[in-house]
């Protein structure tokens, strides 16, 4: 079993105490921004529905939001082979629609739209050890399950 942390809205957090599975959707996508990113990344998973985003380590879950108190640090527990990861800063390509480099020599070239969203299949792959984007890592999962839950934390302002 693994230990995840994720920040959710109450209301999330009200559909997991009712005893509900918490299916992320679309149209709450509280970051529209950054919608074509994510639709991408759930059909690359086959999913229907946006991720749930959660952390490997508590100390990473330490973004700020506008309405704090309306927000809360959820701890799942759930098998080990559930998650699927991402690299943090990998990820930010695809965010930023940006070529996911390895090298000096990618980074300082010129990229067609298709190669672009080529080198974004490299999420999916270990990164090698001589490419400094850190270790922190984002855990993805297509919902949650009450019975996952083992605490939640609401924010404060």
């Amino acid at each position: 079993m693994v230990t995840l942390y994720t920040v959710q809205h109450r209301d999330v957090v009200d559909t997991l105490t009712r005893g509900h599975v918490y299916v992320p959707s679309w149209t709450k996508c509280h970051l529209p921004e950054f919608e074509p990113a994510y639709r991408w990344l759930a059909g690359q998973l086959g999913w229907k529905d946006p991720p749930v985003w959660l952390w490997p380590n508590r100390d990473d879950v330490t973004e700020q939001f506008d309405d704090s108190h309306l927000y809360a640090v959820i701890t799942i527990s759930c098998d080990d082979a559930a998650p699927h990861y991402l690299n943090f800063f990998a990820w930010h390509a695809v965010l930023n629609n940006s070529f996911l480099y390895f090298t000096d020599e990618e980074l300082e070239a010129v990229f067609t739209q298709e190669l672009v969203r080529e080198s974004w299949l490299r999420l999916f792959k270990p990164i090698p050890p001589e490419v400094e984007y850190g270790d922190t890592m984002q855990a993805l999962l297509p919902r949650l399950f009450p019975e996952d839950v083992l605490n939640i934390e609401f924010l404060t302002r």
